[in-house]
């Protein structure tokens, strides 16, 4: 039986081709996905989450509505999923755009109101047309 200590995450080869100090950063497996009505599952569009545009009281992290830019924040987008040592719930996990150049200008948007999140089907298909 494989244990705990037999794992070894995936590291970031793309940090790691940019790091001068040659450091990888462990990645980590994102916990959402997206359901439709009809049983379709699709990953969550991270690529327009920093462009999103949030209707959510502060005190309602779990609750609200997000509307989704269809255009990400810029063309080379470096995404980080930074977490909170600070708060548990969805308020305490943020999408930030660390390209220098990217319209945002680091700004980070934390998942409150993740659970609102809905998307037009046209805005989620895949190269392949699904």
């Amino acid at each position: 039986a494989a244990t705990n200590k037999a794992f070894v995450p995936p590291k970031c080869g793309i940090c790691y081709e940019k790091s001068e100090t040659k450091y990888a950063p462990e990645l980590e497996q994102v916990r959402f996905v997206m359901t439709s009505p009809d049983g379709e599952i699709k990953d969550i569009p991270w690529e327009l989450w920093t462009t999103a545009q949030k209707a959510i009281k502060e005190e309602d992290s779990e609750n609200g509505s997000i509307l989704l830019d269809k255009n990400p924040c810029c063309d080379k987008q470096d995404l980080h999923y930074l977490k909170s040592n600070k708060f548990s719930d969805l308020t305490g996990i943020r999408i930030k755009c660390v390209n220098e150049d990217c319209q945002t200008k680091g700004r980070e948007i934390n998942l409150a109101g993740l659970f609102g999140l809905r998307v037009l089907k046209k805005y989620l298909r895949d190269d392949e047309g699904n």
